[in-house]
């Protein structure tokens, strides 16, 4: 028998942008959604079907978390595989409990992201559902190198590629410029030409992967797009460092169908915190590449990069607020570049991020109305995944 409930609330932001929905009634059937209404005045439930009401409060997609590092450590750290291990798995809950019930690791330390990715679609423990890239490709001196695939050159990248794919990883990860983390890289110039990452493209979509790309500067992204990846990951820092941007690149972005990303970690959440008007126009400054991108119409989300440093995964709301006010946007087109956009990203845009008829219902309901008061996106009341709510899980570690 299938087994029916209708979850109601004062508000839905469906995920698509637009406006929200008053007063809904939500359908689910056993972990899809297949009906949504506004309710009249004399609504009831259907006879036999159970309501869970949540007054006051306004229903969204669950949140898409794209770029997260699930068990990260540097080289002098020293970190065990059983340590990565217990790592991933606690960041994986605490994004759950944060709202994110997708997300997609871009990067981990011994295979800790399969292990919970694997763990959580076999049903050993309650999490977001995990895309995993298992490592990086990377050059020998590039960025995150010591825990990535060192490859360089066609032949060698096209190997690489399957080697990733052979493991169960979920996309390829490829460090096309170098990062701000790794000494002796460098954020500024390309580490992998077009013609390299265009080897690594179609090789992974002949795997059925796509590929998303690691790059700060123009001339990465350039190389990027001239390749044929399917995200940009960060484009230009958002740290307050050196950016190289130049307006030219936006029509070669434009033109090439790639999404590209505001990485909305802790240095932009800091920045959001604060009352001081200056840090609100700082925010705004570093964003500056993001928004031209975004004024151009290439589509754009927002990720956290938890893993590295202190960006907390629980708190994947405060990226989306730095997002909506960093990029002057809507908080209803904020919420979805954390979710619709996101899924469409990663291939999932017919099974999650938006609230509709056939959507797997994860979904997340907060305090308050987010369009008129978008820090209730903070103020969590519930996580459900495929229906079911998360809240005060405690399934067993994998």
């Amino acid at each position: 028998m299938t087994a029916t409930t209708v979850l109601t609330a004062d508000w839905l932001v469906d995920g698509t942008g637009g406006a929200p929905l008053r007063d809904p009634a939500i359908t689910i059937a056993d972990g899809t959604i297949i009906d949504v209404t506004s309710r009249d005045p004399g609504w009831a439930p259907p006879s036999g079907v159970t309501q869970q009401a949540h007054d006051g409060a306004t229903v969204l997609p669950g949140l898409i978390d794209s770029h997260v590092h699930l068990a990260f450590s540097y080289p002098d750290q020293a970190t065990s595989p059983t340590e990565h291990l217990a790592m991933a798995t606690a960041n994986a809950r605490a994004a759950l409990a944060g709202g994110v019930t997708t997300l997609r690791d871009l990067g981990s330390c011994d295979g800790a992201a399969l292990a919970v990715r694997n763990a959580i679609r076999g049903g050993e423990m309650v999490g977001p559902r995990v895309l995993a890239a298992d490592v990086p490709l990377t050059t020998p001196a590039g960025h995150l190198q010591w825990f990535g695939h060192v490859a360089t050159g066609p032949d060698a990248l096209r190997a690489a590629v399957d080697t990733v794919a052979d493991a169960g990883g979920d996309v390829i990860k490829l460090m096309v410029t170098g990062g701000n983390s790794t000494p002796g890289s460098d954020p500024y110039t390309a580490q992998y030409t077009a013609a390299e990452v265009r080897a690594v493209v179609t090789a992974a979509h002949h795997r059925g992967l796509r590929v998303a790309a690691h790059v700060l500067c123009t001339e990465g992204v350039r190389a990027a797009v001239a390749g044929g990846v399917d995200t940009i990951e960060h484009g230009w820092t958002i740290t307050g460092k050196r950016q190289d941007f130049t307006s030219g690149i936006v029509g070669e972005v434009l033109a090439s169908g790639a999404m590209a990303s505001v990485t909305a970690h802790e240095d932009l959440r800091v920045l959001l915190r604060s009352t001081d008007p200056a840090d609100l126009a700082e925010l705004r400054r570093r964003l500056h590449p993001h928004r031209a991108l975004h004024a151009a119409g290439v589509p754009m989300v927002v990720h956290s990069d938890a893993g590295p440093g202190p960006t907390r995964f629980d708190a994947f709301a405060e990226s989306v607020l730095a997002f909506h006010h960093g990029m002057q946007v809507s908080p209803e087109a904020a919420i979805a570049a954390a979710t619709s956009l996101p899924a469409r990203a990663l291939g999932l845009e017919h099974q999650v991020g938006t609230v509709a008829p056939g959507m797997t219902a994860d979904l997340l309901v907060v305090d308050g109305d987010v369009g008129r008061d978008p820090a209730a996106l903070s103020r969590i009341r519930d996580v459900l995944v495929a229906g079911c709510a998360t809240s005060g899980s405690d399934a067993p570690a994998p």
